[in-house]
């Protein structure tokens, strides 16, 4: 993985938003703490790897939760709309259909925090808010 710094957050379109991301194995230790400056710098709820140009499965959240290689364990049947914005494309806000709960690597979320969740994991397979609700 070549990797250059500090890491800038990449505003669509760009093939690397389009991506399934392969799985991680080696993330220098620098890039969660950049990740997260950006975060904060943006103001963001989550920030995934492809939106700061890396092929990896890793995002991060505001709330301080990292995943590297997510899985995802279990999504309830209930779900709810949401109005969703994106650093990585800026002004737009598309109405999703998103899970009112999920469970990644045995960890239960609802609400906003599972629709972050789904936010970043879409990220992870290719899929952003600006393709037409594809996310």
């Amino acid at each position: 993985m070549k990797l250059s710094r500090p890491l800038k957050l990449i505003v669509g379109p760009s093939e690397i938003l389009e991506t399934y991301c392969r799985p991680s194995f080696c993330i220098p230790e620098w890039v969660i703490p950049e990740m997260f400056a950006l975060l904060r710098e943006h103001r963001g709820c989550g920030l995934a790897a492809p939106q700061v140009g890396i092929d990896a499965r890793l995002f991060i959240t505001s709330w301080g939760a990292i995943y590297i290689n997510p899985v995802t364990t279990w999504l309830s049947d209930r779900r709810i709309q949401s109005q969703e914005s994106c650093l990585s494309f800026p002004g737009i806000v598309a109405e999703m259909t998103r899970h009112l709960e999920i469970e990644i690597c045995g960890r239960k979320y609802s609400g906003a925090k599972a629709v972050v969740l789904q936010h970043e994991l879409s990220h992870l397979n290719g899929f952003h808010i600006a393709m037409n609700g594809a996310a």
